[in-house]
């Protein structure tokens, strides 16, 4: 006799479906900043603020049933990675508005954004 508990997979729903998505993506583009080599040197760079938008942007849903707040999420992820203080916090939100304003963030394909994502790393090498 076994004192396991076994829960079956669990498919969320409203806001914890909402919950869920963001949190994941949060962690995931964490993951994928610190794959950058010195990433600490480039915690306020407009490319990699410019990159975790289009990221945000290319992930969530066009519509955006769930109402995520696309600005919030790019800098929760940032500041998975970064311990930014307030200012800084600041900072990233009025890039992203500098970088939404004048049309930078797009809808990519999601291919060429992965590769432009690792191929402007490599060069900056």
């Amino acid at each position: 006799m076994s004192n396991d508990v076994v829960i079956a997979d669990l498919s969320f729903k409203h806001n914890l479906k909402k919950h869920n998505i963001v949190f994941g993506l949060i962690e995931k583009i964490a993951e994928k900043v610190k794959q950058i080599p010195n990433y600490e040197n480039i915690r306020l760079e407009i490319e990699l603020i410019l990159t975790v938008a289009n990221i945000v942007e290319n992930y969530v849903s066009k519509g955006n049933k769930k109402k995520v707040d696309k600005k919030q999420l790019v800098i929760d992820a940032l500041s998975k990675v970064f311990t930014y203080n307030e200012d800084e916090k600041k900072l990233v939100g009025s890039l992203i508005d500098f970088l939404h304003n004048n049309n930078k963030i797009k809808r990519q394909a999601y291919i060429t954004l992965a590769k432009n994502f690792v191929l402007g790393y490599i060069k900056a090498k």
